[in-house]
């Protein structure tokens, strides 16, 4: 039964006012019957002409029989489009609404692909191993991920998040390795989400996060696909949203940000030496001007005796105290670091290296600051670069503060009181029901072969036991 033009016209008014009147709303009409609408921002117009116009003109004048309509179209994603709800949602996903005169709706996915080449995440460079890395189209990174993990048993499941503009989120995953009661809860908390439009998977992150209000991170990100691989092999959960180039993979231990997707690609000792240095970066990172501080100020006699020396002589005559010399050359330094990320990727890197140089040798000789607490401060700074996770890093350099202004008021006792509240916090915190600080607590001696240490891959006795489904 044909449809008339009132009733093509008051949907089409509908489209109109619920979409605003926007300028790149397009609607042509074929044979006073046929109506195709689109927004010409998000579709391929010649992919337009070439799957339906040319066909529409081709069936206007050879057929008049409208119930062969879904046959004409050349395109291979044609749907029915059922409800105004659907038809906008589609129109805004970059689909082309067909009104047939028989009063059927069609849409045909017809987007118009822009998007970013593949190249190397910025902020996760690798020596050796894979360069590709994840950019903002999720089939895009849905095809880098099969390619890597050509197996059955791999599960993609889609979820659609947000109230006013529906993000797909697509959860990865190896069905005989995964735990069942980690796979319901990531579902359980991804439909509780309540958020208008998932912009970055950071959204998606803050929202189901466990612990909240505290400074750790307990979900790693990656942008790289063999990462993302290698975490789902055992038997981990990643999330990705559509429009991210972001991964989110769940559970996540405190062990996790002292590796690297590199640490896969090289010598066993090797790999070990190095996540040992991340430790002791992270703790010199978090610590050492806390200790300096207190060593200076309250427990002179346990520096030793021509060390203490050169350090009073470097003191003389600063108006300052050592605290507030080390937090204020502290503060100096994290404004200098986020100088250089805001700037141009080459000038913030001059920016970063001239201006740290520039102000530290102008505060010692000017009088403001000793150079031992600028040696102090840099060594601080360059170890907090040497830990992988930026969340990680951005929570030690977060962390240190309080402890700093403990440590010029009650000396070595303030810092293990603030080391002992931490350790307690940590123990606390659970990722997805697995406790943050696993294999240390609760000790499991299996997968320290894997956390503090990596040894050869036929020493590695299948995946970590705090996440993998029991046999």
């Amino acid at each position: 039964m044909a449809v008339s033009d009132h009733q093509q016209s008051i949907v089409l008014l509908d489209i109109k006012n619920r979409l605003g009147h926007p300028p790149d709303l397009v609607i042509r009409t074929w044979n006073g019957k046929e109506k195709v609408v689109y927004l010409s921002t998000l579709v391929n117009e010649e992919r337009v002409v070439e799957e339906i116009i040319r066909p529409l003109l081709d069936f206007s004048t050879k057929s008049s029989d409208s119930t062969d309509f879904d046959a004409v179209i050349t395109s291979s994603q044609v749907e029915a489009a059922r409800g105004a709800d659907e038809q906008i949602s589609s129109l805004l996903k970059g689909f082309v609404i067909v009104l047939a005169s028989d009063g059927s709706v069609w849409r045909i996915n017809l987007k118009n692909e822009k998007k970013r080449s593949i190249n190397e995440p910025a902020q996760e460079k690798a020596v050796r191993g894979p360069k590709d890395g994840f950019i903002e189209d999720l089939a895009t990174n849905m095809g880098l991920v099969r390619q890597r993990l050509q197996s059955q048993d791999l599960r993609v499941e889609e979820h659609i998040i947000g109230d006013a503009a529906g993000t797909t989120t697509v959860l990865f995953y190896v069905q005989p390795y995964v735990k069942e009661n980690i796979l319901d809860e990531v579902r359980g908390r991804l439909r509780s989400i309540q958020l208008q439009a998932i912009i970055d998977a950071s959204y998606i992150e803050e929202w189901i996060k466990d612990n909240r209000w505290s400074p750790f991170p307990t979900m790693e990100y990656t942008e790289r696909p063999d990462k993302m691989v290698s975490a789902i092999l055992q038997g981990r959960v990643a999330i990705m949203a559509d429009g991210s180039p972001t991964c989110l993979l769940v559970p996540t231990i405190f062990a996790h940000f002292l590796m690297a997707s590199e640490d896969q690609y090289v010598l066993p000792y090797a790999a070990t030496l190095v996540r040992w240095l991340r430790l002791m970066a992270m703790f010199i990172a978090f610590a050492l001007p806390s200790l300096f501080i207190a060593l200076t100020t309250i427990h002179h006699g346990m520096i030793p005796p021509f060390l203490g020396v050169t350090i009073a002589k470097a003191r003389i005559g600063l108006p300052l105290p050592i605290v507030m010399e080390v937090v204020m050359m502290e503060v100096l330094m994290e404004l200098v670091r986020e100088a250089g990320l805001r700037m141009p990727g080459p000038l913030g890197q001059s920016v970063t290296i001239v201006g740290t140089l520039v102000i530290g040798e102008a505060a010692v000789t000017a009088g403001i600051v000793s150079a031992p607490v600028v040696i102090v401060v840099s060594l601080t700074t360059l170890a907090s670069f040497a830990i992988p996770g930026y969340h990680m890093a951005l929570a030690i350099r977060l962390l240190r503060f309080p402890m700093m202004l403990l440590a010029s008021v009650l000396g070595l006792v303030g810092i293990v009181w603030y080391i002992m509240l931490i350790l307690i916090h940590l123990g606390s915190i659970r990722s997805f029901g697995i406790p943050y600080l696993t294999p240390a607590g609760p000790w499991l001696r299996q997968d320290i072969k894997d956390t503090l240490f990596r040894l050869p891959r036929w020493k590695l006795n299948g995946n970590p036991s705090y996440a993998r489904r029991k046999k």
